[in-house]
């Protein structure tokens, strides 16, 4: 009965972390996950998540998760969208990120213009991490990062979870952008597990709760009719999953803190399938 009162709760505990150390914030990144992947993390978007204005300067946000992802931030420009062509490296002030949160840097955009109005943007520390953008320059610049709208997903191989489900991807994605993030999140979930640093106990209940964490950030539910986001993430539950993986050294990468509290009735589903098993074996016996 444990076990399947265990599996039960697995399912109806959904919610959302970070799983990175060092990445783009502003503008958006391919993978939401930060990854030491070079030149570059996750599958290109072929729509510009912002356009910049020739010659002007930029706000770009880098977030250090954990602390080893300290350190110098270089940017550099492919204006053919080429991976392998960052050829541009572009000035920058700004404080060296030391210590874990957002760190604002101005960069100088040059007066450029972009091949098939497409450039990516590649963002990388000294401590080795890896995050990259797509991004436009143009006259016509409102440096306004592309909304998230809402989009029924189906035939996802990894996070089968939000297959049939309404959730928010960017602008202009199309079913093989959408599969490509499904990919990079089964990626970016394969090397967690596979790192003790981050997964202390490797399990597979470990798996399900980090499964379902990692495809909800990547594919968040839209919100429902009234405009309220619609999610079951707690903070209880994040202290659970912190607890059935081991998650000890890289415990900032989860901040349960920033979770509400679990509602009177999230608390009292697992009493409530107990309670229900309970009455079918008496019935049974």
């Amino acid at each position: 009965m444990k076990s399947v009162l265990l599996c039960l709760l697995i399912v109806c505990s959904i919610f959302t972390a970070t799983n990175g150390h060092a990445l783009l914030q502003v503008p958006k990144p391919w993978n939401p996950a930060a990854s030491m992947a070079a030149p570059c993390s996750g599958s290109p978007n072929t729509t510009p998540q912002i356009t910049y204005c020739p010659g002007s300067k930029a706000n770009i946000i880098w977030n250090v998760q954990v602390g080893d992802g300290v350190g110098p931030v270089t940017f550099k420009l492919s204006t053919s969208h080429d991976q392998t062509k960052f050829d541009t490296t572009l000035t920058s002030t700004g404080a060296t990120p030391d210590k874990t949160g957002p760190f604002s840097f101005q960069v100088d955009i040059p007066n450029v213009a972009c091949q098939d109005n497409l450039c990516y943007l590649q963002a990388f520390s000294d401590s080795k991490w890896f995050s990259c953008a797509s991004i436009n320059i143009a006259a016509d610049c409102n440096a306004v990062q592309t909304a998230l709208v809402p989009e029924e997903v189906e035939d996802l191989q990894f996070c089968t979870m939000v297959n049939k489900r309404t959730v928010l991807v960017p602008v202009g994605s199309t079913e093989t952008t959408i599969k490509a993030a499904d990919d990079a999140t089964l990626a970016t979930f394969k090397a967690n597990m596979a790192n003790p640093a981050v997964i202390g106990t490797n399990t597979t209940t470990c798996g399900n709760y980090l499964a379902e964490m990692m495809c909800d950030q990547a594919f968040p539910l839209a919100p429902g009719s009234d405009g309220v986001q619609v999610t079951n993430v707690c903070s209880e539950t994040c202290n659970d999953f912190k607890e059935v993986c081991g998650v000890v050294a890289h415990s900032a990468l989860f901040p349960c803190e920033n979770y509400p509290k679990c509602s009177s009735a999230f608390k009292q589903l697992p009493s409530l399938f107990i309670l229900f098993f309970i009455v079918v074996i008496a019935l049974l016996f």
